[in-house]
Formats: structure tokens, sequence, C-alpha cells
């Protein structure tokens, strides 16, 4: 095993990593909702990785492009929305590989006049690749202040590394990101879910059969929420999300060294839909409190 970050005495000229920075933010959560009742279009695509995969929740089932030069995805959402936040999982993209969005006003102004333009950023935190490649799927993140409501968007990507010769990805996710008020409690938990099987035998040996990845598991207690966040957007992940669609969750977006593993695409499982009521009122409204468990959808 090798750590990419300096354990004791390093060798003669060795660097250490280089760890970018960033500042703390509340969890954000963001629903593939809005984009999934859309329609897309690639400007490539092979035909047996359509666009379309990228709606299914299953990551692994990949949408591929035929080159990495004027590569985008289209999407025409079911109506106008004013979207800040878009998120790419399990991408192929290498160190070099960069990104954006653009919103329109019209069918018309598409690939022609953009009424929102993040401009090309990196699709890693902080520009820098992270240097685990025993990582099961890669997330990328990109917000931006909206600039108004838009039904048409545009996701273009760019990736120079010679070695990369087509860009692929198995979920793109485009919508509204939610990050409460009130940050989730200190009692939460990032935990591996190991699914190694472990045979004991009557003659005291144990037989092991390994699973290429861990999934983690995100506890995010959320102690007092305002009643319109709670209502509005927690409440709403719980009624439409169920426990077999998916989300994305950042627990701390503006967290630039270990981005890829505080950020994950997973599902909310059995008793994250419970809300109760706490006898605390913040402007007049009362206060709710509820834990979102979340599991890594592998």
């Amino acid at each position: 095993m090798t750590f990419p970050y300096p354990h004791g005495a390093l060798p003669v000229g060795a660097a250490p990593y280089a760890m970018p920075t960033g500042t703390a933010e509340r969890v954000l959560l963001l629903s593939p909702r809005d984009s999934d009742l859309g329609t897309l279009s690639a400007s490539t695509a092979v035909t047996t990785l359509p666009v379309t995969n990228l709606q299914s929740p299953e990551p692994s089932k990949k949408w591929r492009s035929t080159s990495t030069v004027g590569q985008y995805i289209d999407i025409t959402l079911a109506s106008g929305l004013g979207c800040n936040a878009a998120a790419l999982v399990g991408h192929n993209l290498s160190g070099a590989g960069l990104w954006r969005v653009r919103g329109y006003a019209a069918l018309a102004d598409v690939g022609v006049a953009a009424a929102s333009d993040t401009g090309w950023q990196s699709v890693w935190a902080g520009g820098v690749k992270a240097p685990d490649a025993a990582w099961a799927h890669h997330l990328a993140l990109l917000r931006w202040t909206s600039s108004g409501d838009h039904r048409w968007w545009r996701v273009e990507f760019a990736d120079p590394a010679p070695t990369t010769t087509h860009i692929e990805a198995g979920r793109l996710v485009l919508g509204v990101a939610f990050q409460p008020s009130l940050n989730c409690d200190f009692s939460g938990a990032v935990g591996w879910m190991p699914d190694d099987v472990q045979e004991p035998t009557p003659y005291g040996q144990t037989f092991t059969d390994p699973r290429p990845y861990r999934k983690r598991r995100f506890v995010l207690p959320f102690g007092s929420m305002d009643q319109d966040e709670a209502h509005e957007g927690a409440m709403q992940f719980a009624r439409l999300h169920g426990l077999a669609r998916d989300l994305i969750c950042c627990l701390d977006p503006g967290e630039l060294a270990r981005f890829h593993t505080w950020s994950m695409q997973g599902l909310l499982v059995t008793g994250s839909h419970d809300f109760t009521p706490r006898p605390l009122f913040l402007n007049g409204r009362m206060m709710w409190g509820f834990t979102f468990t979340l599991l890594e959808k592998l």
C-alpha cells in the first residue's frame, strides 16, 4: 500500500502531496429529479452507451463519447429552473479535465448566446486530481450563482490529456442545490460498509472472499432545522426519493483536499423519513429534527 500523503521521513528530493485548501461550508444536497425528467442529447455517443444512461441511478451504466473534442450534453428541462449546481459521477476525465455549464433563455440561443456561463472549471476540487486510484466512482461538483430560470442547458467537456481518447460518465445531475441555514450536528458519522465475506470453519480458520469496493455511509443528524427548510427541502427529498432514488451529498463542498471522500452519490436508507417537531422556535416558526442516513450507490 502506498500513501499519497507524507508519512515519516521522505526520500531526498521527494515533494509532499500538495493539499488544496478551501473554506468550510454546510452540507449540500442535490437532487437529480429535475434533470431526470428532462430530455438529454449528446454531441456524440457510442451506440451501446447512450446519453440516456446518465439519467439512470446506476453509475456503472455509462454514456461514452466517440471523441474528446467539442463534447457536450444538452439538457432540456420540463420547465424553466434557476439551476445553480451540477454533478458528474463515475467519469474518466484526467487531471487536466475541464467542464462548464451554460444556460440559455431560448432554444434558438443554444450554443450561440448563453444567459448563464460558469466558464471552464476543473472537474477536480481545487484543480488537483484525487491521488487514490482505487476509487469506485469519482464525483465532480460545479456551482454558480443562478441568473434566472432557464429551460435549456449545455454541459461541455474538454480533456487535453493524450491518454484520454473518449469521455464517459455514469450519472449527470443538474438542479438547485440545498444547503440548510444550520448545519447537521456533530454527532453524525462517516463510515465504510465492507461487503467482504468472512466464513469461520469448525477448525478455527476463517475463509474470506474480498469485494473490490467498500460502500460509504453518511449519517447526518439535524437536531434543529427551520420549519420552512424542513418542509420545503428535507421532507421533499424523503417524499420524492424514497429508498430507490439517489441523491448527491457533499458533507462539506468547500473541503478541497478530501472532497472525494466527503462527497458521494447515495441512497436514503430506512429510518431517514421521520421528522420530529422540536420545542424550539426561530422567528416564530417551529424547528424540526431528523436524521438522514445515506448509503453509497456502487
